[in-house]
């Protein structure tokens, strides 16, 4: 495999390396957060509150690792762990809502969650280039994590709205 390095020329690594790093990543990603099996066990919101929760905490962290190469590089390898981490079990919560609710439409709420997803992006985008634009890039990471935040605080809501109300009866 043939790396471009810009202004650099260019290098070459192994297949053989190149597949055993990558297979290494992979299941160090998946063995670090087996999401599926949070959800099976918690539930869908217990399991994208901790999510939600901790990314909080890395951008957090961030914030103070981003000036150091090696601890911003760590720092960013976790998040990007959990922030796609999120990604099944708000497919999981809009599927099992949909069966609740509308059972004869649970493709289409699947597809519009794959729709919101790709409007969260979009959004982050633009927040994201707005806050570089004018305060800089070092304050990207506390405005993403009021974003979190904002995310955490709507699951809290969303679980509540998930318990069954008890009506006291005289």
């Amino acid at each position: 495999m043939t790396i471009p390095a810009f202004g650099l020329g260019t290098f070459r690594l192994k297949d053989d390396v190149v597949i055993a790093s990558v297979k290494t990543a992979l299941e160090l990603g998946y063995r670090a957060v087996d999401t599926a099996q949070i959800y099976d066990k918690h539930g869908a919101v217990p399991a994208l509150k901790f999510i939600f929760a901790a990314l909080f905490v890395l951008l957090m962290v961030f914030q103070v690792t981003a000036s150091t190469q090696y601890a911003a590089l760590v720092t960013i390898l976790v998040m990007g762990i959990f922030a796609f981490g999120n990604v099944p079990g708000l497919q999981v919560y809009v599927v099992q809502k949909a069966e609740q609710f509308t059972p004869n439409a649970v493709d289409v709420a699947s597809g519009l969650n794959i729709a919101a997803f790709n409007i969260g992006i979009a959004l982050g985008s633009v927040i994201g280039g707005q806050t570089v634009a004018h305060y800089g890039l070092a304050q990207t990471p506390w405005i993403g994590a009021l974003i979190v935040l904002v995310a955490f605080l709507l699951m809290g809501v969303s679980g509540r709205l998930d318990k069954p109300v008890r009506i006291a009866l005289e």
